[in-house]
């Protein structure tokens, strides 16, 4: 009985460039994901620095309210409305100690 077999070919240059192929081809595809991850990362910055902005308007806006409300004039004004009197020597609530004889 004859058995035929075909010639194994070992060619290391075709080996070589399909496994340089097949490395170009995850390189690119790599560096397609991460070419779009960076694009991402600078869209959501410029969208978190235009939110940061709005946040720091409507802060300044909220202190200049505020300062408004606690304006001395106005501060004058409440007090005199409402009979208010200023007084030289307030004496403000304070904590008195209390001390426990323990036998």
């Amino acid at each position: 009985m004859t058995i035929i077999r075909q010639k194994k070919e070992y060619n290391p240059i075709k080996r070589l460039l399909v496994g340089l192929t097949v490395g170009a081809a995850c390189a690119a595809i790599g560096g397609i994901v991460f070419y779009n991850q960076v694009v991402n990362n600078s869209h959501e910055i410029a969208q978190r620095r235009g939110d940061l902005r709005d946040m720091e308007v409507t802060n300044a806006e909220l202190k200049s309210e505020l300062y408004a409300l606690t304006d001395t004039q106005k501060m004058q004004e409440f007090a005199a409305s409402n009979g208010l009197v200023i007084e030289k020597n307030p004496k403000y609530v304070r904590r008195q100690e209390l001390s426990v004889n323990v036998r």
